[in-house]
């Protein structure tokens, strides 16, 4: 009888005293990871934003979220400005230029100006080497205006080039993604070809003018080591050097202004947020998308600002991944902040209570993939 009533006490004991060992456990895994990994670390990739340069229009975005995506890839398109804004300016420039070609052909017709009052002068001289060297000096003028009046539409098509350049390649990313019609690309990679063309005539004929200027003046620098006087050919011509150097100032400003701005991926790496969407309007400044790499770059940890044991460079840490799959590494402390800062909000010990820390940076060992903001443990220090 006695055993019987020992035997029901102990069955009803055992249920209990299994709980208990399990809340022990419990208890002491924690308290054990408490204590050993007392710290929390935040892995740290270092990521692409892409903002706007200016106000404008996002026209095309050819990407998806958490898409995958490689250096160099289109990212976005962006119309910069309003139309208006743009047919201002393109009108703007092309004035520019033509101004700049009719202030080019009247510093010519200066010059057979020149040319008749030289020939006046020296004639009443009978001069016949000082007037052979102002004919050259002469020469030299005319052809350095010829090539400016080259550069000056050289200049304006390079622009072009460059912008047509920039949207054919654009256009075939969008046709890859079979986002557009293959018209649109064709059309693209025509206006392209056709403006290249024109560049290397153009360049072509750059080139060969400015040969003639190069020998034109070689021979004008053989006339000036013999004994002629250069002061009056010099004083002669000085207003219109003159001129001519303030054409040269207007000509390294012209540009051809380009109104879409190609957004390509700097790094491999994945969509990660995407703030616009096609046809939004944004301002300079705005973040339109960002890209984050496969994996993060370091760790940092935040260490409260009473800690006493010292730190030390290259300190061995252990640090323990909690996402599947769960690892513990071995790793060191790659540099330390000389000052305390505000941690992230994410560490705060509650939302409303910030927290201060000096931060330290831990190494991330090869082989070893940490996702961006990924919380890990730390103990060693």
């Amino acid at each position: 009888m006695a055993s019987k009533r020992q035997g029901k006490l102990i069955g009803r004991m055992l249920p209990a005293a299994v709980w208990l060992s399990a809340t022990a456990a419990v208890v002491f895994l924690y308290l054990h990871r408490h204590q050993t990994f007392a710290l929390t670390g935040l892995a740290v990739a270092s990521s692409q934003t892409l903002s706007a340069a200016d106000n404008g229009i996002v026209r095309v975005i050819p990407v998806s979220l958490f898409e995958p995506v490689q250096r160099g890839d289109l990212l976005a398109i962006v119309e910069l400005g309003s139309p208006p804004e743009n047919e201002y300016l393109k009108a703007v420039n092309e004035a520019r230029k033509n101004t700049m070609l009719a202030e080019l052909d009247r510093l010519k017709a200066e010059l057979a100006a020149v040319e008749q009052q030289l020939r006046f002068d020296i004639a009443a001289e009978n001069n016949s080497l000082m007037l052979r060297y102002g004919q050259l000096a002469l020469d030299v003028e005319n052809l350095y205006l010829d090539l400016l009046q080259i550069r000056t539409d050289l200049e304006m098509d390079r622009g072009l080039l460059a912008g047509l350049e920039l949207e054919k390649n654009a256009v075939h990313d969008l046709l890859d993604k079979q986002a557009i019609h293959p018209y649109e690309a064709r059309k693209a990679e025509l206006e392209y070809e056709a403006m290249a063309r024109k560049v290397t005539a153009t360049e072509q004929l750059e080139a060969e003018a400015q040969n003639r200027l190069n020998a034109a003046r070689r021979q004008l620098e053989q006339y000036a080591l013999g004994q002629v006087d250069q002061s009056y050919i010099d004083a002669l011509l000085g207003p219109h050097r003159k001129a001519v150097t303030v054409q040269e100032n207007m000509l390294a400003e012209l540009f051809a202004p380009t109104f879409r701005m190609m957004l390509t991926a700097k790094i491999d790496g994945v969509v990660s947020s995407i703030l616009t969407s096609e046809g939004q309007g944004v301002q300079a400044g705005d973040i339109i998308l960002t890209v984050s790499p496969p994996s993060a770059d370091y760790i940092l940890a935040w260490l409260d600002p009473a800690f006493q044991r010292p730190l030390e460079i290259h300190q061995p840490v252990e640090v323990a991944k909690h996402t599947f799959p769960r690892q513990v590494f071995q790793s060191e402390i790659s540099s330390i902040s000389p000052t305390v800062e505000l941690m992230p909000e994410q560490l705060w010990p509650t939302p409303t209570m910030p927290k201060w820390g000096r931060a330290i940076k831990i190494s991330i060992p090869e082989g070893i993939q940490l996702a961006g903001n990924e919380l890990v443990g730390i103990r060693g220090l």
